[in-house]
């Protein structure tokens, strides 16, 4: 009895020592298990030149990646929305730009009825007929202009005008002048008669000209007021058509261009927890630990200036990555290989 007394307190340590080695098993497993390993990396940007740009003060962000999964598959749902919204627009647009194309047919059928019905009546064929006759006598009064010209020519004279003053009315103008020719050595006796045929010709020229303009805007009057009624409405459907194909083109123009990297990502940040985030460095580099256990996803957004024929322009990158430590310390470079790209 006093033997098995005296054992106790020992058997009562050796389960102790077990304990505490068991907790201690326990607890090293559990540090194992859930110590956050290291996720560290690089982001840079590849030139053509084959120059590598190391990008410090950027901001990597740590996100689950089952967040990001639900955003974008909202923004899908949004973006599908919107592609299909601007489809219906383009197609209202290119029924418009038809309707458009066959009201300026009508339109201009229907004008160009008018005029014609105008060139037919009585008036238009009357004052044609008058404009037609004085374009005869034009002409053969142009031609007979034309013969005294050479005729004047051969006495010296290029521009008989000049010489108008050998047959004005006031007796001392007329005096001077033909003194000056007849002591050029000038035959007045056949010049003056010339001269005053020409004169004559020329001016009654001239005012048949006048009148054959003035019958000749008389015709477009006619014309023009022939078109009043149908006239605004070639212009009323060539500004419909051109209001419609303005529009398909913006609306092509969009429909190209869609969806963009802004459409996709524009607030996954304000929408999502962040896990972890950190700023690189002067040469790009970035470390920070990551949980075990979930899956995440690395964000990042940069700018760069980039010199350009025109000065310099600003090149915008995306980078959304899987970023999953659960088979230890991790590795991830950010660079045109990875750059995000709209599914």
């Amino acid at each position: 009895m006093s033997e098995n007394t005296d054992n106790k307190p020992l058997k009562q340590l050796g389960w102790i020592a077990v304990f505490v080695m068991i907790a201690v098993v326990l607890s090293t497993a559990a540090y194992i298990y859930f110590k956050p390993h290291t996720l560290s990396g690089q982001i840079f940007i590849v030139t053509q030149g084959r120059e590598n740009i190391k990008l410090g003060a950027v901001e990597i962000i740590l996100i689950e990646k089952q967040q990001v999964t639900d955003f974008l598959r909202q923004r899908q749902a949004a973006i599908d929305d919107q592609i299909r919204t601007k489809k219906m627009a383009f197609n209202d647009a290119l029924d418009a730009i038809a309707t458009a194309k066959s009201n300026i047919e009508t339109a201009t059928d229907n004008l160009q009825a008018a005029v014609a019905r105008s060139e037919s009546s009585a008036e238009y064929l009357r004052i044609q007929a008058q404009k037609d006759a004085l374009s005869r006598t034009n002409a053969v009064l142009s031609d007979q202009k034309g013969l005294l010209e050479s005729q004047l020519k051969a006495y010296g004279v290029s521009e008989p005008s000049d010489l108008y003053g050998a047959l004005s009315p006031d007796p001392r103008v007329r005096q001077e002048q033909q003194q000056n020719l007849s002591d050029q050595g000038v035959d007045l006796r056949r010049l003056i008669p010339l001269l005053s045929q020409y004169k004559k010709v020329s001016e009654l020229l001239s005012f048949r000209v006048g009148e054959e303009l003035a019958l000749g805007q008389q015709l477009g009057e006619i014309l023009r007021h022939a078109g009043d009624e149908e006239r605004p409405k070639v212009g009323t459907a060539q500004n419909a058509y051109n209001t419609a194909d303005s529009r398909a083109a913006s609306l092509r123009e969009a429909l190209n261009h869609i969806p963009t990297t802004d459409d996709y990502l524009s607030g996954l940040l304000g929408a999502v927890s962040v896990a972890r985030r950190t700023l690189t460095d002067a040469d790009g580099r970035f470390s920070f630990a990551c949980p075990k256990r979930k899956a995440f996803m690395l964000y990042a957004n940069a700018q760069r200036k980039v010199p350009s024929e025109y000065g310099t322009h600003t090149e915008e990158y995306y980078w959304l990555v899987d970023a999953t430590t659960d088979n230890g310390n991790a590795q991830i470079f950010l660079s045109n290989n990875n750059l995000w790209m709209e599914p």
